[in-house]
Parts: structure tokens; C-alpha cells; sequence
């Protein structure tokens, strides 16, 4: 054997890709280098064992008169049963592979195991646990029955659980196993809790997270006020992701909240009104990185510019890099409201540092190429550009193609874009470029929203987007799910012909391109013998 491959940090790391490599294929390397030396045999075994997405693999390892196996019907998984009790050498050897454990991932759209073999694994004949080591755990039964052998897998070295669902019928059963779960595993990091309707699930929910010290995140539904403080006196608290409803979890006060939440960089809240998240923006003191925040219903245009005031006091602006507002709802502002403008978006202009923004608020917006140009100033690394790229603008925009060629030289980086045209200025194609040669490599796509264009601007507009934005793939316009409104059927036969056109325009600058590449840029050259 290779000296190399005595090192045991080197091998590890050999086997971690193999692992990697051999996924799809259940790992049939990893077993047959468990099975070659005895060198191999702890690492490879650790490596197999590492991750279990069903654990039926550890009923196969047992003598087969000790199970049984059998399907409810033909479409179905086998479901596993044990025929007779264990024995002490049977446990043994479950307890040889359970210990290698460090991750579980039971998504379980069928079981695997039957009731009586979730008993037989809930109660091992030794006082230590069963699944020593496990580090993570995703929990997607929705049984009650089943739920209970959640207690059998944490530890003192689980640090993440996610539990994807809630049964209908869950209650204060449940909630006592869930309350048990931070003193067995007290070193808990991450925690994923699904949303709720039940208050007596979500009051219980608030309760145990208070028992954890050591969070760093945080995905839950609605909490408490005592939850939240506690939360945020955390030190090792980076993202929180949870549900603003209760009026009383905040109160009216604006009041700061004194060294709280010094750590957090991700925070997602879901509200029901905007003036929530407003109060709650008014109240910390963060270096937040990222935020998102999901209304339904869509908010009112006259909340969005106070919410925006009162995340340029709440957030460093040198720390914030991306902002979505997400209108969660299928309504729309009614046209008689007034649309969002410059005025509403100018506090944005306060982050320097911003790469997403992210806008689908449900109102009508109303920007024209100077405005878009001036918040564009402020957003030197901007990537993502959206704004309504759900609702569209429903307005008429004062955008012009040619003002993308200004806002891509003011925000280089950009990668996405989605804003509302105005090709009506478009006609004919020019002699010259209009992008003097300037183009931007990195935006892949493009959404033009609810644009409006006529036959005459399609190739001029073709002609001008496959210069300006050479790697462009798709041109996304007036998409069907456009919050539940109808594509008009006028526009998109156009829009789809633009798209063709840009395609072929591309492939000519391409000729062109490669034409000088490998000709040094000379125009007389032999031209290919007939014959």
C-alpha cells in the first residue's frame, strides 16, 4: 500500500470524494473498500455509514430470519418488520453501524419500517443511546405514532433538526417529546420548524426554543415576545427566519432594543402588515446582510417608503447586500392608487453595497430612464435587479432600451434584470452601434415584464440587446403566472420573434468576432477555391 495512504487525514479526504462520486450508486466503492484491508475497513465503514436517507439498510445487516419484508402494494417501497425479538450479538451489531451515523435524512413519502420495528429500535437493552453520534436529523413523518422515536435519535451531539411537517392531529403529546429534545441534545445550532395553525403548537414551539443557549439558526412559525428577546440575546444567533402575527410580540413601542441580536446577518419575517416589520426595523440595531420579507396582503404604496426610512436606521449601510419585499397574496392594488416612484425607492440609495433587490409588492410602479439611472448610482455591485418581476408594472414605462446601456455601465456586475421597457423609440436600426462597443458579459437574463412592443422595434431592439448583453439567454415577457394575470396574446407572438431575433443577431457577432480573432483583424483575405 501507498505510504500516502497510511496517513489517515489523506485517505480521509479520498474517500469523502468517493462518497461524493458514488452517491447515485449507494456507495458500491465504499463497501468494496470496506471489504479490502483491514486499513480500510473503520474509515470506509465510517464514510458508508455517514449519511442515511432510510433506515432499513440496518434491518438487512441482521440475520434474515430475524426480519421480514413485504409491500402494501406493488408501487410501494418494502416495509420491514422483525420476527422475533433481538439478541444481545444482534444489538451489538446494530450498535457497531448505528454509532458510524451522522446524518439522517427520513423523508418518507412511504415507511420503510413498519410500527412494531419503530418500537423494537425505541427501546435497546442498554442505558446508552442507540444513534450515539448523529449530528443532523430531517424528520419528514407526519405520524404520531412515529414521532415519539425522534427521542431515540438525538444526542448530545445532534446540533440540527429539521421537522418538515406537522401532523393534523399532533398535540400535547408531541409537544412534551418536542420539550424533552433540548435536554438531550443541548448543543442544539439549527433548528427548522414548520408553519402552524394550531396556537396550542405554536405557543409549545415558542417554549422550547427558549431552552436552547447556542442557536445560530433559526426557521420557526410565530413566537412569542419572551421568545424573541430571548433569541436575541443570543450571541451565536446569524439567521432567523420566523412569523410576525401577534401584535403584542413587539407592542407599539420604538424603543431600540439594547445589545440584541449583535450577530444576526439573515433575517426573513412573514407578516400580514407591513407596519409590523416597520416597528420591528425601528427597534434593531443590526448589521443585517440579508432580508426578507413576505406580506400578504400586498402592502399599501403609502407603507413602502417608511419601511425603507426605517431600514436605513435599523441596518449598517455598508453591510446590507440583498433585500427582497415578496407579496405572498394573488391580489392586486386597484389602478386607482397611486403608483410607486422614485420618491418611494430613494432610501435604498442609502446601502452602497447592495447585490439583490428583489421588489413584488402588488402596487403599479412609474420609473423613467433618469430614475432608474440615479438609484443605479448608490448600487456599483448590483447583480440582481427585480422589481415586480411577479405583478409586473402594469403602468406605462419610461424606460428606454437605451437606458440599459447606462445603467449597465453604472452596475457592471448585473446577472438579472427585470424592469419594465419602453421600445417605442426603436424603429429603425441604426448605422452606428449605439453601445460604442461597450457590451456586458455577465447578465444571462433578462425579463422585460409586461412591455409593450410593436412590430417595427423588433429588430432594432434585437439588434441593440444582442450587443449589449452578448451571453443573453432568454428574454422573459408577460409569463401566464404573472400573479393570476392573463398574457396578452398580442404581445407575446412579438416578444417571442424578439427573442428569435436575438438569437440570430448573436450568432452574426459571433462571425464577426471570430473573423477578427483569426484574420488579425485584416478585411482582405483568399477566399475558398470553388471545386
Amino acid at each position: 500500500m501507498k505510504p500516502a495512504l497510511r496517513i489517515h487525514e489523506i485517505f480521509s479526504i479520498i474517500i469523502y470524494f468517493v462518497r461524493v462520486d458514488s452517491w447515485m450508486l449507494k456507495n458500491p466503492t465504499l463497501a468494496a473498500l470496506a471489504r479490502t484491508c483491514r486499513a480500510f475497513k473503520e474509515p470506509a465503514l465510517d464514510m458508508l455509514w455517514f449519511e442515511l436517507d432510510d433506515l432499513s439498510p440496518l434491518v438487512r445487516c441482521l440475520p434474515r430470519d430475524s426480519w421480514n419484508d413485504d409491500r402494501e402494494e406493488s408501487i410501494t417501497p418494502l416495509v420491514y418488520s422483525f420476527t422475533r425479538p433481538l439478541t444481545e450479538t444482534e444489538w451489538c451489531t446494530l450498535q457497531g453501524y448505528t454509532r458510524r451515523i451522522r446524518a439522517l435524512e427520513l423523508d418518507w413519502p412511504h415507511k420503510t419500517l413498519d410500527e412494531t420495528a419503530i418500537r423494537v429500535l425505541c427501546n435497546p437493552p442498554t442505558t446508552d443511546p442507540l444513534f450515539p453520534n448523529i449530528q443532523l436529523i430531517f424528520w419528514s413523518d407526519p405520524t404520531r405514532e412515529r414521532f415519539s422515536f425522534i427521542r431515540s435519535l438525538v444526542g448530545q451531539e445532534t446540533t440540527s433538526l429539521t421537522i418538515k411537517n406537522w401532523g393534523k392531529d399532533w398535540g400535547t403529546g408531541e409537544l412534551a417529546i418536542l420539550a424533552t429534545l433540548t435536554t438531550r441534545c443541548p448543543e442544539m445550532k439549527i433548528i427548522c420548524l414548520p408553519l402552524t395553525d394550531s396556537i396550542e403548537l405554536s405557543n409549545g414551539i415558542s417554549a422550547t426554543l427558549c431552552g436552547w443557549d447556542n442557536l445560530t439558526e433559526v426557521d420557526c412559525d410565530d413566537i412569542e415576545e419572551t421568545t424573541l428577546l430571548h433569541l436575541g440575546g443570543l450571541r451565536s444567533l446569524s439567521s432567523l427566519d420566523f412569523v410576525l402575527e401577534r401584535h403584542d410580540a413587539l407592542g407599539r413601542s420604538t424603543q431600540p432594543f439594547i445589545d440584541m441580536f449583535t450577530c444576526l446577518s439573515s433575517l426573513v419575517v412573514r407578516v400580514t402588515h407591513m407596519d409590523d416589520i416597520r416597528l420591528l426595523m425601528l427597534r434593531l440595531r443590526v448589521q443585517l446582510k440579508s432580508l426578507e420579507v413576505f406580506v400578504d396582503p400586498c402592502p399599501k404604496q403609502h407603507e413602502v417608503k417608511p419601511f425603507l426610512l426605517a431600514l436605513g436606521q435599523s441596518c449598517s449601510r455598508d453591510h446590507l447586500e440583498s433585500i427582497e419585499i415578496f407579496d405572498t397574496s394573488s391580489t392586486l392594488q386597484e389602478s386607482s392608487y397611486r403608483p410607486l416612484t422614485i420618491d418611494d425607492f430613494s432610501p435604498l440609495a442609502f446601502f452602497s453595497n447592495l447585490k439583490e433587490i428583489k421588489f413584488n409588492t402588488g402596487c403599479q410602479i412609474a420609473l423613467d430612464g433618469s430614475d432608474i439611472l440615479e438609484l443605479a448610482s448608490a448600487w456599483r455591485c448590483l447583480t440582481t435587479l427585480s422589481l415586480h418581476g411577479r405583478h409586473g408594472w402594469r403602468t406605462c414605462s419610461g424606460i428606454s432600451p437605451l437606458d440599459l446601456l447606462l445603467l449597465i455601465r453604472k452596475c457592471p456586475q448585473l446577472k438579472t434584470l427585470a424592469v419594465m421597457l419602453n421600445s417605442e423609440s426603436l424603429s429603425t436600426i441604426p448605422l452606428d452601434r449605439p453601445s460604442c462597443g461597450f457590451s456586458c458579459h455577465n447578465l444571462l437574463h433578462l425579463n422585460v415584464l409586461d412591455s409593450r412592443i410593436g412590430d417595427k422595434s423588433v429588430a432594432p431592439l434585437a439588434a441593440l440587446l444582442s450587443d449589449l448583453f452578448p451571453k443573453l439567454d432568454y428574454i422573459y415577457h408577460w409569463i401566464d403566472a404573472m400573479c393570476g394575470r392573463r398574457a396578452d396574446v398580442r404581445q407575446q407572438p412579438v416578444w417571442w420573434r424578439v427573442n428569435e431575433a436575438v438569437k440570430q443577431f448573436s450568432m452574426v457577432r459571433n462571425q464577426e468576432r471570430r473573423f477578427k480573432e483569426h484574420n488579425g483583424g485584416a478585411w482582405a483575405v483568399a477566399l475558398p477555391a470553388r471545386g
